[in-house]
C-alpha cells in the first residue's frame, strides 16, 4: 500500500504515471509551489484541459492509498468518511478548497468485490455546480483506489449575485421551448426553477464565463412527451445560457401528424407470455425486451434497467409515419417498423444510463451516452442468435430497419461520423445536441477495435471478444463515469477499470490479463480519446504564405483607446460592456467592443468612423466571440464605398471563417449560434483596391424575448502580406513565424497544444531567429505568479542573448538558494555537439553536466551538496563549457519563500564582455533595498575597485581573487537614516583587473515582495543607440532612464516609441534623467544620442495587478545596444504554465 508524501510534480495528460513525470536531477524547470502528491510509481493522472486540475487519479489496486479517517457519526468509519478524509487532504489537486463544505453525497454503491463508489456533487454556498462531480472508488479496507470527475475551481461569492426572479426565468424558458418546437405554450410543463452554477469549461470543455443560472426543465403535458428540454437562464441578466433536449432518440428524420393519437397505453397488445397474438412490431418488442433483459442479467447480473426489477413498458405503432424510437423515462416507444434488436437494446440502455452514470445528453457527454447505447445494442444483436452477423452486417446499427442502416461502428466515416477525435467528421456545431449521435463514432470505433481487433491510426489492437469488453465497459458505465464525463474520462476509466479487473473472469469469456489492458490502452489511443476534439474553428491566418503577423498595416484597432475610431448606431454596441458580469473578455490587451443580444428587435451596428483607401491585395482580419440565439439572432459584416450612404454584405469576401447559418431576423446568412470563444475571420479585399472603404459589424435580433450573451469584437486589422522575417522555436519546435516591420514588434504567447487555450507551454531553450537574415532584437516578459491576472505580484523582462555573443564561460555575482529559490539555467545551442559544463559557486565546483544538443539543465544547490538542508548562499558563480562548445546561461529566482511573490531572471556575463569599468543609470536604497555587487573573476590578482554614485565616490574596496563585495549606501554615508537615492552609478577597477558588477534590489522597502537583478553595462559596450521591445505606462508604471557617461560633453538624446518621436532633449555630462509617457502602451522603444556622445539607458517598471492597492513588483532592464543587433537570439527557458510569458520581438 502507499503512503502519502509531498513533492512530486503533478504534470501530465492521459494516464501519465508518476514515474513518467519525474525528471533527472537538474533537468526540469523550477516548479511553482506544488500540492501534495504520492510516492508510488504507478499513479495514473489526467489533467482537465480547461481548469488545469486533476480529473482522474488512480493507484494500482494492489497498492491503494492509505487514508486516516475519522467517523462523522462516531461509529464505524464508512466509505464516505474515508473518501471525504482523502479529499479533505488532497482536494486542492482537483480544485476543491473545502471538501466537506463543497461536496454533497449523491449516491454510493458497492460491488461483489466489496469495492465502494462514493459519488459527490460539487456545491458552492449550497448552490450545485452543473457537471461538478467526483467519483471516489475505495477497496474493502476503505483505501483510495481512484478518484475521477470534474470540479470548477476558484469560485467566489460574486458568482452568487442574482437579479432575475425565478418566475421570469420560467417565462423565458417556456417562450424558448414554444418557439423552438412550435408548440402552444399552454401545453408546456416547467419544473420548479433551481439555482445552479454553470461553466462551459466543465459542461462542454469550452471557454466561456462562469455564471449563476436558473435551471428549468420543460416537458409537455402529453403522456409521450418527446420534449425534455433543459433550459439555463442567466440569473443576473436573464439571457438563455444553454438549452438542449435531454430526450434520447434514434437520430432519424421525424415526421409528426398532430391528428394522430400519441397515447402510450391505448390498448394492451400482448395477453400471452410469448405475445403470439400480436402483430410483427408487437411481437418484436416483446421478444427484444426479453432478450435485452436476459443479456443484461447474464452478462452483468442487472435486474432491469434500474437494477431493481422495474417493469419494462413498450409502445409500438407510435404516431403516423414516425420513423424513430425513443426512451421517455418510462416507456420504450417505437414508430412503425422501427423495432429492431439493436435499436431496442440501444433505447433500453438509455434507461440504464439514466439510472447509473446519468450522463448529460449534450456534447461529449451525450456522445459517450450514445456510444454506450450503440455498444449494448450491437452486443445484443451479435449474441441473440437472430439475423445476420456476417461481416457485411456485423457492426452496423439499424441494419434490419426498413429505412436502412443508421451507423457503422467498424467504419463510422462511411456514414459521416468521426472515427477519432481529430477526424474532419467530428462535429462541433449546436445541432443534434452538439453532435451526440455523430460524435458517438469515436466511442464506437474503440469498441469495434477492442472487440474484433485491428490496426488503426498507428496502433494495433488484439481483439478481446464481447465478454471481456462488456465487463470492462459496464464497470465504467455504472461505477466510474459522472454526468459531465467526456471521452478523456472514458479513456482513463476504461484502462483503469481493466487493470482493476485483472484476474477476474467475465461471463462467457476468459480471465482478464495485463495484456488485455494494453489492448484497452491501444484502442483508446487509436481513436485519440486522450486528445481534445479538433478545433471547431481554426483561426484565420493573416496570410496564405505562412505569415502569422500582418505588415503594411493600414488600420489597427485593439479598442484599448475606446471607440474613438468608431460610430455606434445604438446603445446595443458599447465598449467594455458587462465587465462586472464576465470580466474583461478581450482577445488581447484589456479592452474590446461588445454588441448586446438582449434587446427585442434590435438592429444596431458598429461602424468605422473614417474610410480607409485600400492598397492592392489587402485583407481585413478580426477576432470575434459570439453567442447569439441560434437561427434567430445574428451578425453580419458590411462595407460602404460611398461614405455610408449604402452598405453591401461582405459575405462574398470571406476567405476564412465566414457566416455560420441562416438568421431568421435578417432573412439572410450571418454569424449565429456560438463559436465558443475568440476566433479570427479574414476577408480578401483585393476587389476593393483603390477605393475608400468603411466596414461595419451589424447585429440584429428577433422580437421574441429569448437572448444569449452577444458579440465581442477585438483586434481589427486591414493590411497586406509579405513573407515572415522572424521565427520562434522552443525546444527546437517551430512555434510561430512573424512579420516584424521596422519600428514594429510582435508579442506572442504559446500554449502546449499550439492554440490559445489549455495548458500553457513550458519548455526550452528558446531560439528566435530571422530566416531572411534581418537584424532585430528580442526579450521575454513575465507576469508572476500563476496565470490568474488578479494574483500577479511581479513582472520581469530579460533581453535575449545574440548568437554572436555566445561564449564558453559566464559569470554571475551571487547565488542565493537560502533566502530565496535560485536556479542556474544552462542551454546548449549546438545542433550536433554535447556540451560538458562545470558550475563553480564561491570557487567550489558544484556540478558537472553533459548537455545534449538543443537541451538545457536547471540545477539548484544546497550547502551540503545534496538536495536538503540549508540552501547554498555564495558567490561569485562561474559557468564554463570545458570542451569548448558554446553555451548560454541565466539565473532564475523565486522570491522570497513560499508563497512566492517575486520572480527574476538575469543573463550571465560572457567572459569576453568582462571589463574594468561598469555603468548603471540609477541607485535607490530608499524606496527599495539596493546592493551593488562586484565580483573579481581573476585567479591571481586583487581588484582595487571604486564605486561612484551621483559622481561622488561612495566606497573603495580590495577584492581578492575569486571573491565579491555587496555594499549598500545611505545618504549620510553611514548605515542609518535615509537611504541613498542618486545616479548614475560607476564601478571602476583602478588597477585594470577585469571585473563584473550588478545591482540587486528587494522591493518595496519594508515589505519585500519582489527581487530584481540587473547587470552593469561594461565600458567597452557603452554606445549611442539602444532599443527596448515595449513600453507600458498603462497597466504598470514605466520610465526610461538615460545616463550620459561622458565627463565633458552634453548629449543630445531622442526617444521614439513605435516609430514616433516622443521628445528630444539635452543631457549634461554624467547626468541621469528619468522620462515617463502617460498612457502610452506601445513599442518598440529607441533611445539615440544624435550627436554620438556615449550614453546608457534602462527601463524601470513598478508593477501591481489591477486589484492591488500598492506596487508589488519591480524590474529594471538595460537597453539593448544597436551594435549587438543580430538575426538570432537565445533564452534558456519559456514558461507560460506557472506564469504568463511573452516573447517580444522588435525591429
Amino acid at each position: 500500500m502507499l503512503r502519502i508524501v509531498s513533492g512530486i510534480v503533478l504534470a501530465g495528460s492521459f494516464l501519465l504515471s508518476a514515474a513518467d513525470v519525474q525528471a533527472a536531477p537538474g533537468a526540469q524547470e523550477p516548479p511553482p509551489p506544488q500540492p501534495q502528491a504520492f510516492d508510488q510509481e504507478k499513479l495514473e493522472i489526467s489533467l482537465h484541459e480547461q481548469t488545469g486540475k486533476v480529473r482522474f487519479l488512480a493507484a494500482s489496486p494492489e497498492e491503494p492509498i492509505l487514508v486516516d479517517a475519522v467517523s462523522a457519526s462516531g461509529g464505524e468509519i464508512t466509505a464516505e468518511d474515508a473518501a471525504r478524509a482523502f479529499l479533505g487532504e488532497h482536494g486542492d489537486l482537483f480544485g476543491l478548497r473545502d471538501a466537506f463544505g463543497e461536496l454533497n453525497l449523491m449516491a454510493e454503491v458497492s460491488d461483489e468485490t466489496q469495492r465502494s463508489f462514493e459519488r459527490f456533487q460539487q456545491v458552492y454556498q449550497g448552490v450545485p455546480v452543473l457537471g461538478g462531480e467526483l467519483m471516489v472508488q475505495l477497496d474493502e479496507g476503505k483505501n483510495i483506489v481512484s478518484v475521477n470527475g470534474e470540479i470548477l475551481p476558484d469560485l467566489g461569492d460574486e458568482i452568487l449575485e442574482q437579479q432575475i426572479a425565478p418566475e421570469t426565468a420560467v417565462e423565458s424558458a417556456l417562450n424558448l421551448v414554444a418557439k423552438t418546437y412550435e408548440l402552444d405554450i399552454t401545453s408546456l410543463v416547467p419544473s420548479e426553477p433551481v439555482l445552479w452554477i454553470f461553466s462551459p469549461k466543465l459542461f462542454a470543455s469550452m471557454d466561456g464565463p462562469t455564471q449563476l443560472v436558473w435551471r428549468v426543465d420543460v416537458t409537455t403535458n402529453e403522456e409521450a412527451s418527446q420534449v425534455k428540454e433543459m433550459v439555463l437562464i442567466g440569473a443576473q441578466r436573464g439571457e438563455v445560457v444553454l438549452n438542449f433536449n435531454q430526450q434520447p432518440d434514434a437520430k432519424v428524420i421525424k415526421v409528426y401528424d398532430a391528428q394522430h393519437t400519441t397515447t402510450l397505453e391505448k390498448s394492451t397488445a400482448c395477453t400471452k407470455s410469448n405475445c403470439s397474438d400480436g402483430d410483427a412490431d408487437e411481437q418484436a418488442a416483446w421478444r427484444f425486451a426479453n432478450q435485452t433483459y436476459d443479456f443484461y442479467k447474464n452478462y452483468h447480473n442487472r435486474d432491469s434497467y434500474n437494477n431493481a426489477g422495474a417493469t419494462i413498458k413498450n409502445t409500438v405503432h407510435y404516431g403516423t409515419n414516425y420513423e424513430n424510437a425513443f426512451w421517455n423515462g418510462q416507456y420504450m416507444v417505437f414508430g412503425d417498423n422501427m423495432v429492431a434488436d439493436d435499436v431496442y437494446a440501444h433505447e433500453f440502455t438509455h434507461a440504464v444510463t439514466e439510472n447509473s452514470s446519468q450522463l448529460f445528453y449534450y456534447a461529449q457527454s451525450g456522445a459517450v451516452n450514445e456510444a454506450f447505447s450503440d455498444l449494448w445494442g450491437e452486443f445484443m444483436d451479435q449474441t441473440n442468435g437472430m439475423g445476420s452477423d456476417a461481416s457485411d452486417a456485423r457492426w452496423l446499427i439499424g441494419e434490419d430497419l426498413s429505412m436502412g442502416t443508421l451507423r457503422s461502428m467498424a467504419n463510422p466515416t462511411i456514414y459521416g461520423d468521426p472515427d477519432k477525435m481529430t477526424s474532419s467528421y467530428y462535429y462541433l456545431g449546436l445541432t443534434d445536441n452538439a453532435g451526440v449521435h455523430w460524435n458517438a463514432g469515436v466511442g464506437n470505433k474503440a469498441v469495434y477495435l477492442l472487440t474484433d481487433g485491428g490496426s488503426f491510426n498507428g496502433y494495433t489492437v488484439t481483439g478481446l471478444g464481447i465478454g471481456k469488453v462488456a465487463a470492462i465497459y459496464y464497470d465504467v458505465q455504472t461505477k466510474y463515469l459522472v454526468s459531465g464525463s467526456d471521452y478523456q474520462d472514458l479513456g482513463d476509466a476504461l484502462y483503469f477499470a481493466c487493470r482493476n479487473m485483472i484476474g477476474r473472469t467475465p461471463y462467457n469469456s476468459t480471465v482478464i490479463t495485463n495484456s488485455d489492458c494494453q489492448q484497452v490502452y491501444n484502442a483508446t489511443h487509436a481513436v485519440e480519446m486522450h486528445k481534445p476534439a479538433r478545433s471547431d474553428v481554426a483561426d484565420a491566418p493573416y496570410c496564405d504564405n505562412g505569415v502569422t503577423t500582418p505588415v503594411d498595416v493600414r488600420f489597427n484597432e485593439t479598442f484599448d483607446g475606446g471607440l474613438t475610431n468608431w460610430v455606434a448606431t445604438s446603445s446595443a454596441w458599447g465598449w467594455d460592456s458587462y465587465i462586472s458580469l464576465w470580466g474583461r473578455n478581450a482577445h488581447s490587451g484589456l479592452h474590446y467592443a461588445y454588441g448586446d443580444d438582449a434587446a427585442l428587435g434590435t438592429n444596431s451596428a458598429l461602424q468605422m468612423k473614417n474610410a480607409i483607401t485600400l492598397p492592392a491585395n489587402a485583407y481585413l482580419h478580426f477576432y470575434h466571440s459570439y453567442d447569439l440565439e441560434n437561427g434567430w439572432d445574428g451578425g453580419v459584416v458590411e462595407y460602404s464605398t460611398n461614405g455610408g450612404v449604402t452598405w453591401t454584405d461582405a459575405s462574398s469576401l470571406f476567405v476564412n471563417n465566414g457566416y455560420t447559418g441562416y438568421v431568421n431576423s435578417m432573412s439572410r446568412n450571418g454569424f449565429t449560434g456560438s463559436n465558443y470563444g475568440y476566433h479570427a475571420s479574414r476577408l480578401d479585399l483585393s476587389s476593393l483596391a483603390g477605393q475608400a472603404v468603411r466596414f461595419r459589424w451589424r447585429l440584429q435580433t428577433d422580437t421574441i424575448s429569448n437572448y444569449r450573451w452577444g458579440w465581442w469584437l477585438d483586434d481589427v486589422k486591414i493590411y497586406t502580406c509579405t513573407p515572415p522575417n522572424v521565427e520562434v522555436r522552443i525546444n527546437d519546435l517551430l512555434r510561430g513565424s512573424y512579420i516584424v516591420p521596422t519600428d514594429g514588434r510582435v508579442t506572442p504567447r504559446y500554449w502546449e497544444n499550439g492554440g490559445t487555450t489549455g495548458p500553457g507551454l513550458q519548455a526550452g531553450p528558446v531560439k528566435v531567429s530571422s530566416p531572411t537574415g534581418e537584424d532585430f532584437f528580442a526579450s521575454e516578459r513575465v507576469h508572476f505568479p500563476g496565470t490568474d491576472s488578479s494574483k500577479w505580484t511581479a513582472f520581469n523582462e530579460v533581453m535575449g542573448l545574440p548568437t554572436e555573443r555566445l561564449s564558453t564561460e559566464y559569470y554571475f555575482t551571487w547565488y542565493d538558494n537560502l533566502t530565496m529559490y535560485t536556479w542556474v539555467l544552462v542551454g546548449n545551442p549546438s545542433t550536433s555537439q554535447t556540451a560538458e559544463v562545470d558550475i563553480y559557486i564561491g570557487g567550489t565546483l558544484r556540478g558537472h553536466y553533459s548537455i545534449q544538443p538543443g537541451q538545457r539543465v536547471t540545477p539548484r544547490y544546497w550547502e551540503n551538496g545534496g538536495t536538503t538542508g540549508p540552501g547554498l548562499q555564495a558567490g561569485p558563480v562561474r559557468v564554463v563549457s570545458t570542451n569548448g562548445v558554446k553555451i548560454f546561461a541565466s539565473e532564475r529566482t523565486h522570491f522570497t519563500t513560499p508563497p512566492w511573490t517575486g520572480f527574476n531572471e538575469v543573463l550571465g556575463y560572457p567572459v569576453e564582455d568582462l571589463d574594468s569599468e561598469y555603468w548603471f543609470p540609477w541607485y535607490d536604497n530608499d524606496s527599495m533595498l539596493t546592493w551593488v555587487l562586484v565580483g573579481n573573476p581573476d585567479a591571481d590578482r586583487i581588484a582595487l575597485v571604486d564605486i561612484y554614485i551621483g559622481n561622488e565616490l561612495r566606497g573603495q574596496y580590495s577584492i581578492n581573487p575569486g571573491q565579491k563585495i555587496t555594499p549598500r549606501y545611505w545618504a549620510n554615508g553611514g548605515y542609518t537614516g535615509p537611504g541613498l537615492v542618486a545616479g548614475p552609478v560607476r564601478v571602476v577597477c583602478t588597477n585594470g583587473v577585469n571585473i563584473f558588477a550588478s545591482e540587486r534590489v528587494h522591493f518595496p522597502a519594508g515589505t519585500w515582495k519582489d527581487f530584481n537583478e540587473v547587470m552593469g553595462v561594461p565600458l567597452k559596450r557603452v554606445g549611442t543607440n539602444y532599443m527596448f521591445t515595449w513600453y507600458d505606462n498603462k497597466t504598470m508604471q514605466a520610465s526610461v532612464m538615460v545616463t550620459n557617461t561622458s565627463a565633458f560633453e552634453t548629449a543630445s538624446v531622442r526617444i521614439s516609441i513605435a516609430g514616433v518621436d516622443k521628445e528630444t532633449f539635452n543631457l549634461g555630462p554624467r547626468q541621469t534623467v528619468t522620462k515617463t509617457y502617460a498612457d502610452v502602451q506601445n513599442g518598440p522603444v529607441k533611445v539615440v544620442s544624435t550627436n554620438l556622445v556615449p550614453i546608457i539607458t534602462s527601463e524601470r517598471v513598478k508593477y501591481k495587478n489591477s486589484t492591488a492597492a500598492s506596487y508589488t513588483g519591480f524590474n529594471e532592464l538595460m537597453g539593448f545596444p544597436e551594435s549587438d543587433l543580430s538575426d538570432e537570439y537565445w533564452f534558456t527557458w519559456y514558461d507560460n504554465s506557472t506564469m504568463v510569458n511573452w516573447v517580444l520581438v522588435g525591429k
